[in-house]
């Protein structure tokens, strides 16, 4: 997936197989979605993009690398 292909999803706004969330903060509520799209006909989570698509981004650090891999190691079966 490139900047193209994330600006034409943001732009169709959320649906039943996007959902968009505006920063990692928001990781618990992302990791929830993520497991419901696993469990059911899949999808994407965006971060770094408002509930009205604006994508705003966000500055990734390798703390934040680490919480989004912990965060995805405890799904079972694994993602």
């Amino acid at each position: 997936m490139n900047l193209a292909d994330i600006k034409k999803m943001a732009a169709r706004g959320e649906s039943e197989r996007v959902e968009f969330k505006t920063s990692s903060g928001q990781l618990t509520g992302a990791a929830e979605t993520l497991c419901a799209f696993l469990n059911g006909g899949g999808g994407t989570v965006l971060v770094g993009v408002t509930a009205d698509g604006k994508l705003i981004g966000q500055q990734v650090s390798d703390a934040t690398e680490r919480d989004i891999a912990s965060t995805l190691r405890r799904f079972e079966p694994p993602a």
